[in-house]
């Protein structure tokens, strides 16, 4: 695990007879971290991962207590869920999410730690440190595009894409005021649809969260994948996001709860100007949507 309060030997941070002084603490070692050669290397050089002991990558039933949980696949490298107060526990929508699950599996391990790296400015504005961050072992990230016990037909494989497994680990520190609490991001290089099987419906629990903005798929509509496998499980999101400002037809996501016109101004990355809605469920009150499942 790599964590941002340790300074580097590596070679490239040998600045002269004075570096030790100068490469101490956490400014200087994030702009170490953005030099693109660094960051080869040190991912070249990582040891071994060992598998992540975390909750939602056990193998085990039921509801996850007390985490609520954001799943959004095909992110990029969007960081607003990270930043809004939406997310932070608003007494309109879901309550505080400490844990955000991503996954894309069109990008690579660098250009994500790159991203998380240089786009450090507008996470301390919005009071985030990055703390530590360590990789998933490939195979525990692999494991998550298994469909062959899934009771709804689920895209993985099909095309002429093959996801490349990989995954980070990210625990940050969100300041308000005087307050502070940790929140995770795990980053997962995996199958959308199949990782939402794995991770939620094949144990019948659902996120607080379902984020639909960036998947331009019917993957994940109520009639696609994973709206059926929310379905057979018995166990839906309370609470979504999406870019369709119209009711889905026969979708149980009826009652507005936010309207998202700024939503990209946090990313300096830019790109993705959408308008973003969010619905959820109507017999879930506000800020009340800890993780759904029905225990078995």
């Amino acid at each position: 695990m790599a964590t941002l309060h340790q300074a580097s030997t590596d070679p490239l941070l040998e600045a002269g007879p004075d570096a030790s002084d100068l490469l101490s603490g956490r400014e200087l070692l994030l702009d170490l971290l953005d030099s693109p050669e660094f960051r080869r290397r040190q991912i070249a050089a990582s040891p071994r991962p060992v598998p992540l002991n975390h909750p939602l990558l056990r193998r085990s039933p039921g509801r996850l207590r007390p985490r609520s949980v954001l799943y959004y696949p095909s992110c990029g490298h969007d960081w607003a869920p990270l930043l809004r107060p939406e997310f932070q526990g608003n007494p309109k929508g879901p309550p505080a999410i400490d844990t955000f699950v991503y996954c894309d599996h069109y990008m690579d391990q660098e250009t994500i730690l790159a991203h998380l790296i240089s786009e450090q400015k507008p996470l301390r504005r919005g009071g985030l440190w990055i703390e530590s961050f360590s990789a998933i072992p490939p195979e525990q990230v692999a494991s998550l595009n298994r469909v062959e016990d899934s009771p709804v037909a689920l895209p993985i494989g099909s095309g002429s894409h093959r996801p490349v497994p990989w995954g980070w680990h990210v625990r940050l520190m969100r300041h308000v005021g005087e307050k502070s609490r940790f929140i995770e991001l795990l980053y997962l290089s995996a199958e959308g649809v199949a990782t939402y099987w794995n991770l939620f419906a094949r144990y019948r629990r659902a996120p607080t969260v379902l984020c639909r903005k960036r998947p331009a798929t019917h993957a994940y509509h109520w009639t696609g994948p994973v709206g059926l496998l929310q379905q057979t499980s018995g166990s839906t999101a309370p609470f979504l996001i999406t870019t369709d400002s119209s009711r889905e037809e026969g979708a149980p996501w009826t009652a507005p709860w936010g309207e998202f016109h700024d939503w990209d101004s946090v990313n300096e990355s830019g790109g993705y100007k959408d308008q973003v809605w969010g619905f959820r469920l109507p017999e879930v009150p506000p800020a009340r949507g800890a993780v759904h499942a029905k225990a078995t």
